[in-house]
């Protein structure tokens, strides 16, 4: 998806529950579309087929995620972080770098 620049079928041509990203609440420039695109998104959903967003981010500044999480509460979408070291492992690996600068989150 590009940010901002949807049509109002991208949501709905390739159904989709689930919004994957990481690494795009950076600079605040982008942080008003990033929010209208993941707003429309979750709009897409039904009582029967609700949608979420998973963001993986890191945390560079403090006042570029105050800007995010106001224009959430903004669009009304419940944002959620995730404790890191009690997420399952996905893919198995060899070892473990928890980075305190990332942030996991799911909005709904």
């Amino acid at each position: 998806l590009e940010w901002g620049e949807y049509a109002e079928h991208d949501c709905c041509s390739h159904p989709a529950d689930v919004l994957i990203a990481a690494d795009v609440v950076y600079t605040v420039e982008c942080i008003p579309d990033l929010v209208a695109t993941v707003s429309k998104f979750l709009s897409s959903g039904s009582s029967t087929n609700a949608k979420v967003a998973l963001f993986a981010t890191t945390y560079r500044n403090r006042s570029t995620f105050a800007l995010f999480e106001r224009e959430l509460e903004k669009k009304r979408i419940m944002c959620a972080y995730k404790s890191q070291d009690k997420m399952p492992y996905v893919f198995p690996c060899y070892f473990n770098q928890p980075r305190s600068d990332v942030r996991i989150c799911t909005m709904t």
